[in-house]
């Protein structure tokens, strides 16, 4: 797949597991973000991108296709042969350095593709059996990426390897969302001779959810090979790397479709769980034990051509993993990803805003509380879809009163109602308007209150328009909020993007506000009355007849203003160098130069307090790491900071890990800081995660997982077993406890849930 390393931000947190890349400083990912090229005119333009390749898929006709990765049914004989792979890494451009071929033969209700990976005698690596794991990515790995309305922006992707491990994900905006949490029923199989392995894919017409009705004949298609003896990826169809790994610009087409009984699918997902958890009593003298039965489930459905609905009762999320441990080094609040399957459907419809700085609908805070705890989730409904280019989605989630205990204090949350509605017209390749709306309040009838409903209310508009051959991007969001609950303020947010991606120079240039009421209820704002204007710069060298693959130089300017005054309340300026070596090792280093001013106020770390000044300071980084194709494999960084409000931070972020030779892996990561300031004793913390999978099967996974956090005085424990007994249906064993020491304040809880879910597929 041959990720990138993202622009994670400016690093104002300490992740016990994975590591903050602190120079960059425009922290969302391209393609939601808003920008301006200064420098256009000094760019060459490259020329038009040739005709896609094409090949076309055979009808199997009454032969009966057996998947044992043998490719032996006749068909397979007379199916033309797809091949000349183009090397994206490590010599972009070059003719693959190892022979792969392919052929697709299909049936009225699954597409067939068979794979052959030539391997030069040197037997292939499938040692990553976990299903959906990125692991796979480290091994031999075949993927393969549908452009199934051919948008050229979504990409629906079905990758294995040499042990018929499967991954599946969905990509929209040609990478700016990744989704791995997509499960869709399909099959492989895998086969080893002396000079090659084979993959035989079986995927059916519901995973890979092409429209209905007739007129289906050609869909985008790339298939892409990691080759881990020689750390390299090839692709069928050449792809610019500056583009990435998922730019459904840049597929080829696979025609001849016809005859597919697309049907309207409809899934059935029902589960049954049972859960035990114990607390301290009230009094201090033994403990409560509760147990709670569940049943509930999803039901997935297609109507019409290309409209999808979908409905979850008493949802629970008993299998979702843990949030990392945080220690927060600043006063805004941090962003965590969404990890539920049910929100992260019709992701290419609901994506609005600017990811991690301003957005009018973040599902996290739909059935979670600021602490990261569960809040039952009584009911929710999702609609989306399309009609040629004209996309929709709505989304309606009632949540249930919750009554928790933070310390020696009760917290209720209310019943609440969220109600999320979205449309977005798209210009083929060329770019898109569209809007997005969201209702919050509480209900009365779920609560005790007696309040009445007053909406909570968010309205935007956004827009974005490609040129130059697909390498110069132009984006753009506006959007306003109406708080009933905050005696009717109102806010607004917004901001301009164009960005170019060019195959050594990739500038841009962002500028996005908040005002200072800007409240979207069911959204996420890192910090209000802020104009941000940022202008980055990276430049990209991919030497020739050496051990280096790719250097990075990195160089940007950020300046913070408020949107009231316009008075400057920060500045920030990054340089930043990364070299990437043929042999998997990398090494970087950053330095930032900041100056941020704080107008009030406030405590750092709930001990050190932080008057109101002007503070300047700079953060320098080193980094060195050994990609996960190597066994074992680390990433270790270093941090200076004198930019911490007057006081100063030292950082050491290790991870380290070993694959134990297909039957699992292990895995540590830590975080140890020292933090000072005058006239208080240096703040020490240390982060650490720990995680063993073991894996006997690809239908099998048990995973032990421990994080404890010195600053919050926590340890967790998770233990899991994960069993897919049937395609598409799982059983899970969870074993979860929580306890404090050092006389921490933090309540002791342990839980065990078993959960079983079953998946029914059928084609109408």
């Amino acid at each position: 797949m041959g990720e990138s390393k993202g622009r994670l931000g400016p690093g104002e947190r300490i992740s016990g597991n994975r590591r903050p890349t602190y120079g960059r400083l425009q922290r969302r990912p391209h393609g939601w973000t808003v920008a301006m090229v200064l420098t256009v005119g000094t760019l060459s333009i490259a020329a038009k991108p040739p005709d896609p390749k094409r090949v076309r898929a055979q009808p199997t006709g009454a032969a009966t296709m057996v998947i044992d990765g043998r490719l032996d049914e006749p068909v397979w004989s007379i199916a033309p042969v797809a091949s000349g792979f183009v090397e994206r890494t490590p010599y972009p451009g070059r003719p693959a350095a190892s022979r792969t071929t392919f052929r697709v033969v299909y049936d009225e209700r699954t597409v067939y593709v068979g794979v052959e990976m030539f391997t030069d005698g040197r037997p292939p690596r499938g040692w990553e059996r976990s299903r959906d794991n990125f692991g796979l990515f480290s091994d031999d790995a075949i993927s393969l990426k549908f452009d199934v309305r051919l948008d050229q922006r979504t990409t629906v992707a079905f990758v294995t390897n040499p042990a018929g491990t499967q991954l599946d994900y969905v990509a929209v905006e040609n990478g700016g969302e990744f989704r791995r949490e997509f499960d869709a029923i399909w099959d492989v199989a895998t086969s080893t001779s002396a000079d090659r392995w084979t993959a035989e894919f079986a995927i059916p017409v519901i995973a890979l959810g092409l429209p209905s009705g007739t007129g289906v004949d050609t869909v985008g298609l790339q298939v892409s090979r990691d080759h881990n003896a020689r750390i390299a990826t090839y692709d069928w169809t050449e792809m610019p790397p500056e583009f990435g790994p998922i730019s459904a610009l840049y597929y080829g087409r696979l025609e001849g479709l016809d005859g597919l009984s697309t049907g309207n699918p409809i899934t059935l997902l029902p589960f049954v769980l049972g859960n035990v958890e114990q607390r301290p009593h009230r009094d201090g003298t033994g403990r409560d034990t509760d147990f709670e039965p569940k049943v509930g489930g999803d039901v997935r459905a297609r109507w019409g051509q290309d409209i999808w609905t979908e409905l979850t009762v008493l949802t629970d999320f008993a299998q979702v993993d843990l949030d990392d441990p945080v220690v927060n080094t600043n006063r805004f609040p941090l962003f965590f990803p969404e990890r539920r399957p049910f929100f992260l459907s019709g992701v290419e419809v609901f994506g609005f805003g600017s990811q991690g700085f301003s957005q009018i609908f973040f599902s996290r805070r739909i059935g979670l509380d600021d602490g990261g705890n569960t809040v039952p989730l009584l009911a929710g409904f999702k609609s989306y879809g399309s009609q040629g280019d004209f996309r929709f989605g709505f989304l309606q989630v009632v949540t249930d009163e919750q009554t928790t205990r933070d310390g020696a204090q009760t917290v209720t949350e209310p019943g609440r109602s969220f109600t999320v509605a979205r449309v977005r017209q798209n210009f083929g390749e060329r770019g898109h308007i569209g809007a997005m709306a969201t209702v919050q309040g509480r209900l009365p009838f779920l609560n005790e209150d007696d309040q009445p409903f007053e909406p909570n209310i968010s309205l935007g508009g956004d827009g974005s328009y490609r040129a130059f051959d697909r390498r110069l991007d132009v984006s753009g969001f506006f959007a306003g909020t109406i708080n009933r609950e905050s005696r009717a303020t109102r806010g607004t947010s917004g901001g301009l993007n164009v960005a170019w991606t060019g195959e050594n120079l990739q500038p841009s240039v962002s500028v996005e506000f908040v005002s200072e009421n800007f409240d979207p209820r069911v959204g996420f704002v890192e910090r209000r009355d802020l104009l941000q204007s940022t202008v980055n710069l990276d430049t990209v060298f991919r030497p020739e007849g050496s051990g280096i693959q790719q250097i990075d130089l990195y160089a940007g300017a950020r300046v913070d203003q408020q949107v009231s005054d316009l008075a400057v309340i920060g500045q920030r300026g990054a340089v930043e160098a990364n070299i990437r070596l043929r042999n998997g090792l990398s090494m970087g280093g950053t330095f930032t130069r900041i100056e941020d001013l704080v107008r009030e106020d406030f405590t750092l770390l709930n001990r050190v307090p932080i008057p109101a000044d002007r503070y300047f300071g700079h953060r320098v980084t080193a980094s060195l790491s050994l990609s996960e194709q190597r066994n074992p494999y680390f990433d270790v960084e270093f941090t200076h900071d004198t930019s911490l409000f007057g006081g100063r931070l030292n950082a050491v972020d290790a991870t380290a890990g070993i694959n134990l030779y297909g039957y699992g892996r292990s895995e540590v990561s830590a975080t140890l800081s020292w933090i000072n300031f005058n006239g208080f004793d240096t703040i020490q913390t240390t982060t650490v995660r720990s995680r063993l999978s073991i894996t006997p099967s690809t239908k099998l996974v048990a995973d032990l997982i421990g994080q404890a956090n010195t600053f919050e005085q926590r340890v967790t424990a998770l233990a899991r077993v994960r069993w897919r007994y049937l395609p598409g249906s799982d059983l899970f064993l969870v074993y979860r406890e929580t306890f404090p020491y050092d006389e921490s304040e933090v309540e002791a809880d342990r839980a065990v849930t078993l959960k079983v879910n079953y998946r029914f597929d059928a084609l109408f």
